[in-house]
């Protein structure tokens, strides 16, 4: 995967302590105000040629905020509890959790792939096949 263009407005200014558990982190920082409702984080394979490739299963969505300019973003790999924190000049820290049961950076081949979903079709949903039992199993005590 080639891109044209990178964002402008947000940019991923390190891979933070690579391969350590509890530690390793994508760090982030708003160039400009930032609307998070479609930005995401993917990992990606790079190849010697630059190409990148995302890696399956490996996405990260950022939920829906606005970020001032200068704010910072540390995307942890691993489990924890959001928390915010002011930096002064209408800025802030974000700590955020990815969740995953492993560190990620192990390789220098693995890269973070921050990206900006423009357009998207949504299916329909599919009908519900008919399961007798399922009634009985969603109320019967585990």
């Amino acid at each position: 995967m080639n891109f044209t263009t990178s964002l402008r407005d947000i940019i991923v200014d390190t891979v933070r302590a690579p391969g350590v558990p509890n530690a390793e982190c994508i760090c982030l920082r708003a160039i400009d105000y930032v609307d998070t409702t479609n930005l995401g984080m993917m990992i990606g394979y790079r190849i010697p040629n630059g190409t990148v490739t995302p890696l399956r299963d490996r996405l990260f969505w950022f939920g829906g905020t606005y970020l001032p300019p200068n704010t910072q973003i540390n995307l942890f790999t691993g489990e924890g509890a959001y928390n915010m924190s002011e930096l002064g000049n209408g800025s802030y820290l974000h700590n955020m959790f990815w969740g995953q049961p492993f560190t990620v950076f192990n390789s220098s081949e693995i890269v973070p792939i921050l990206f900006r979903v423009q357009h998207a079709n949504i299916g329909t949903a599919p009908s519900p096949i008919a399961l007798p039992y399922l009634d009985e199993v969603l109320r019967s005590p585990r």
